[in-house]
């Protein structure tokens, strides 16, 4: 994963709020898309990670239960 510096960020935010104020739909549209992609992408990775969760956790139980046995 990429790391961002604060300048990135900085010119990201100004970007996006020009676009904001701009009210061109096209723009509008395109930044709408661009979130609910990114937003798919981490849902999808939550929805894998409560998945896997309570596997892992009986996992090391299920481990400690028979190497202290």
């Amino acid at each position: 994963m990429k790391d961002y510096n604060e300048e990135d960020v900085q010119d990201y935010m100004e970007r996006l709020d020009s676009m904001w104020k701009s009210g061109d739909p096209d723009q509008l549209a395109a930044v709408a898309a661009s979130f609910m992609i990114s937003m798919n992408y981490w849902h999808e990775k939550a929805k894998l990670h409560m998945l896997l969760h309570p596997l892992f956790f009986l996992g090391g139980f299920v481990t400690c239960y028979f190497l202290v046995k």
